[in-house]
């Protein structure tokens, strides 16, 4: 993905309601997203490459170069399909 499509990429998933109630959290080498509202879970590999970068301190763009060239269109598929996904989940009843 370019610079731009990564930016429209993220705007796209900003905008989406369940962004509100959609939490990530890297466990064990695994991106996790949880929707908050219905408690499913699902989760991604990560390349070890970017693992191993960012376990050595590497960010920004030190960081993006040691990602897969088709990751990020891979990571935005599955956070998008997660997201459309839980857009119609209901508040937890208190």
């Amino acid at each position: 993905m370019t610079r731009e499509e990564v930016q429209q990429a993220f705007a796209l998933l900003a905008a989406s309601p369940a962004a509100g109630w959609i939490g990530n959290k890297l466990v064990h080498g695994k991106l996790v997203v949880k929707c908050f509202r219905c408690g499913a879970e699902r989760s991604l590999k990560m390349p070890s490459s970017v693992l191993n970068a960012f376990r050595a301190g590497a960010r920004g763009d030190a960081l993006a170069a040691t990602v897969p060239s088709d990751f990020d269109a891979r990571l935005f598929a599955f956070k998008r399909d997660f997201q459309i996904a839980h857009e119609g989940c209901l508040a937890k009843e208190s």
